[in-house]
C-alpha cells in the first residue's frame, strides 16, 4: 500500500511522486528475488474486486519502466 490514491475530491488518482514510483520499483524489485514466479498485480486486478487501488494499472507501468527480473 502506498500514501496517496486520491485527488483533492476524493476521487482515485495517480498521485505517486518520482519518489514513490522509485520505491516500489526497488519494493518490487526485492521481493521477485525472493519470489521469482509471483505476478505483480494491482488489487483492482483481482478477480471479483470492485475497487480503484492502486488507482494506476500496474501491468502499463511496469511496462512504463521496463520491468523485468
Amino acid at each position: 500500500c502506498y500514501e496517496g490514491g486520491l485527488d483533492k475530491n476524493g476521487k482515485p488518482a495517480d498521485t505517486r511522486t518520482p519518489a514513490q514510483n522509485q520505491a516500489l520499483y526497488s519494493l518490487l524489485e526485492s521481493l521477485c528475488l525472493s519470489y521469482p514466479d509471483a505476478e505483480i498485480l494491482g488489487h483492482r486486478d483481482l478477480p471479483n474486486v470492485h475497487k480503484d487501488c492502486p488507482s494506476f494499472d500496474v501491468k502499463r507501468w511496469l511496462k512504463l519502466v521496463d520491468f523485468h527480473i
